[in-house]
This record gives structure tokens, sequence and C-alpha cells, in this order.
């Protein structure tokens, strides 16, 4: 039996990763009015879709091999950004979560580098099986202070809360997915008899 989450296949690397940010929200609007009232619920996540290149079955294997392994929705796995690996601020030091308790979509970390931009929005942040994108404001900077502390918004918000002192990546981050079906499978097409495989995933909590 595989032990999960399993590492996919680093070649060939997907031709193409697309991240669909998911939330619950429903909206009404009155009939007399026009007005419309927004109910926010809590729940969002990560869906991914990941579309490999054209494979010829020596390559294929290995990446079929993986989605069989996974049993349909059983299973787990790690995916990342692919163009996300490295933030674009300068990080620094080995930041972690400041203080137990926090659950929502802003973040109070210390640890980094004093003084310094350490992201930019719309860098990764990996806090234990979860992948968050960072949201800045004003010049879209997160800078620590002298002390090496900084706050962040987040997106989406904490799954659980991190206790304290909870080490957080912020190169080469991964999140745990799931398959979304059971039914997963690939084709070969002539003339070249390559494989085709396509599959999507949702985050795993």
């Amino acid at each position: 039996m595989p032990v999960f989450p399993l590492d996919p296949p680093t070649s060939p690397a997907p031709k193409s990763v697309r991240f669909n940010a998911q939330s619950v929200v429903s909206a009404s609007r009155s009939p007399f009015t026009g007005q419309r009232q927004v109910y926010v619920f809590p729940a969002n996540w990560w869906q991914i879709q990941v579309t490999l290149p054209p494979m010829k079955r020596p390559e294929a294997e290995p990446w079929i091999a993986f989605l069989t392994s996974l049993n349909g929705m059983e299973g787990t796995f790690n995916m990342g950004d692919p163009l996300g690996k490295n933030p674009r601020g300068l990080g620094g030091g080995a930041p972690r979560i400041a203080g137990a308790g926090q659950a929502s979509t802003f973040l109070q970390l210390d640890g980094w580098t004093p003084s310094r931009n350490v992201l930019k929005t719309g860098d990764w942040l990996q806090i234990e099986t979860g992948l968050y994108k960072v949201y800045a404001e004003g010049a879209g900077n997160v800078n620590s202070d002298a002390s090496g502390h900084t706050n962040c918004w987040i997106w989406p918000r904490l799954k659980r809360p991190p206790p304290d002192n909870t080490p957080v990546l912020y190169t080469n981050t991964v999140g745990v997915f799931r398959l979304d079906s059971n039914s997963n499978g690939w084709d070969w097409s002539e003339p070249a008899l390559a494989a085709g495989l396509t599959f999507t995933a949702s985050e795993a909590f």
C-alpha cells in the first residue's frame, strides 16, 4: 500500500497547471428593491487541473502508475505552482507562526530576517499541508520589522489554527491534493502513439 501523500513524477513536467480558487458564497436579490445580499461561508480551497504533454510509453507509464496508485479519491499527493517555487520577495530567516489560535485570512509571522522585503503579493506560503497565496496592501510588499515580525493577508483562510511556532515554508511550497474523481484514465493516439493525460484535484483537508 502506498504511503500518502505521494510525490508526482518529475519528468516530464506538466504542460500546464491551472489553479482555480474555489469559494462558497451565495447571493440573493430582493424582488422589490433589487438589492443583493451576499452570504460568505468559511470554506474555500484550491482546485487544480493538470495537463501533461504528449508522451511515449516510457515517459507515460510513471504518470499512469502514479494516478492508478492513488486509487481514485482514496490517496493524496503533493503539488505546487511550477512558476511559484521561489518568492518574488527576498525571503530570509526561518519564519514561523507567531501566536496560537490564528484561523482567518490574516496571518502573523515571526522569525524572518529583520527589516527586509521578505514577500510580495502573489508569493506562496506552505503551512502544515496547506498552500496559501499572499496579499499585501499598499505597494504589494510584506516587510519584516526590526524583530523579524510580519503581518499579511492570505487566501484561502487557514484550514485550522496552527500551533504557535509552526514552521512556514516560502520556497518549493506544495499543498496536499486529492483527485476529484474515482475515474481517471489516459488515451493513446496516432500517428505517434503518444499518451494524453489530464486530471483535476482539490485540496485535501
